[in-house]
């Protein structure tokens, strides 16, 4: 992944910011052979009050739509794929090793075609549209399996395998690839450091507590834990209505000047 093009004319390197123009953006810059190779004088520096910033006007919205994709995603993800070993004993009575298995070849199939998917067709569709997509995939399929609880015959079984299927797929072609999108793309080089730490901070620490809930909540409720894994989505499609805001194809490091 190439650094930002202004960046690196910012710095004086503006052979280097052309590079970057032919490579990333197909655009064929050529430096002028009187251009002042001098960096920028007044460049926006990253600082601890940058940490304001991101709570201010603009970078408000921004902030609190990467903030809350980004920790519904990793909640609803870890519970469910670190889980879906015992979510399969529940609905199949088989081997751990054919459990493990299964669920490997869940990911596999799913999550990760899921990503390959949204690589190829965010360019089409944007990161905020299949950001949706994905959650309103998910929120389906727990609401299902939730509904379905233990599957009492086959054709239940299948279903609810299904609906795993649909959320891994969800996730890999809508949050679990654009979340990262909107932390690093909401904001210009001055604070980008500062906004991608804010948001895998409270990501990490997602992840952390849904590791530790899961299991907690998963005895005590059993399969109608689904339905607490379920406001995660929700949450993040809630915010998504009301914070439609499409970082892919915006010029953002503009805002530095």
């Amino acid at each position: 992944m190439n650094e930002s093009p202004v960046w690196a004319a910012n710095q004086g390197d503006l052979q280097g910011a052309a590079a970057i123009l032919r490579k990333s953006y197909n655009i064929n810059a050529v430096v002028a052979e009187d251009a002042d190779l001098k960096p920028a004088v007044k460049v926006r520096k990253a600082a601890w009050r940058n940490y304001g910033t991101l709570l201010q006007g603009v970078y408000l919205r921004r902030t609190v739509l990467a903030t809350v994709t980004a920790v519904a995603s990793s909640f609803a993800y870890n519970a469910v794929a670190f889980g879906l070993p015992v979510i399969l004993s529940t609905f199949l009575a088989q081997s751990m090793i054919s459990t493990i298995l299964v669920s490997l070849a869940l990911n596999l199939l799913f999550a990760f075609v899921g990503g390959l998917i949204a690589v190829r067709y965010v360019s089409k569709f944007g990161a905020w549209k299949m950001t949706v997509a994905g959650y309103a995939c998910q929120l389906v399929a727990l609401i299902v399996l939730a509904t379905i609880g233990r599957p009492t015959d086959g054709a239940e079984a299948a279903i609810s395998i299904g609906m795993l299927a649909l959320f891994l797929f969800g996730q890999g072609f809508g949050p679990g690839s654009h979340t990262m999108t909107f932390a690093s793309l909401s904001y210009p080089t001055s604070l980008r450091g500062m906004g991608v730490g804010f948001n895998q901070t409270l990501m990490r620490g997602s992840s952390t507590v849904s590791l530790f809930l899961f299991p907690v909540l998963a005895a005590a409720l059993g399969t109608g834990v689904f339905w607490v894994i379920a406001l995660a989505p929700l949450a993040g499609l809630i915010v998504l209505t009301a914070i439609r805001w499409e970082p892919s194809g915006y010029d953002v490091d503009a805002e530095d000047f």
